[in-house]
């Protein structure tokens, strides 16, 4: 995308990735679009955001996963920390934590064919299998 449209609005970029308090993700995107893929970096976003805000250290497993054949998948709790980093402010790593914790998953729906009536139980389901991988290990099942 950047290498195609290389002239692209970086500041409208910048401004609505604050809107939606995603500046992070933006600064993460785009510096391992540059670093891995050479792509430009739209005028009007800052090249040294993603070093200022940590986001390196983020970045790191990322490139280190894109070189194996096979990557280790981070269980959920390890997912849900790393993704909280991203998130900008402490209501929206609130809300975040709190969709990824109990918000139903296709594995709930498939595991546990609840009757209509009854649909309120599945974020206690995912509650509980959540739980179940941390005790009991996990594996390489998505959350």
């Amino acid at each position: 995308l950047l290498h195609r449209h290389p002239a692209l609005d970086g500041a409208a970029l910048r401004d609505r990735a604050a809107a939606l308090g995603a500046s992070r993700r933006l600064a993460l995107g785009l510096d391992l679009a540059a670093r891995l893929l050479g792509a430009p970096r739209p005028p009007g976003t800052s090249e040294g955001a993603g070093a200022k805000s940590g986001l390196r250290a983020l970045a790191a497993p990322i490139e280190a996963a894109l070189g194996l054949p096979d990557p280790p998948v981070p269980g959920p709790f390890r997912r849900l920390a790393r993704d909280l980093r991203l998130v900008e402010s402490l209501p929206r790593k609130a809300a975040y934590a709190a969709r990824t914790l109990f918000a139903p998953t296709l594995e709930e729906w498939s595991a546990w064919p609840l009757p209509r009536g009854l649909g309120w139980l599945y974020p206690a389901l995912r509650a509980g299998r959540l739980a179940g991988r941390m005790v009991g290990g996990g594996g390489r099942h998505r959350a």
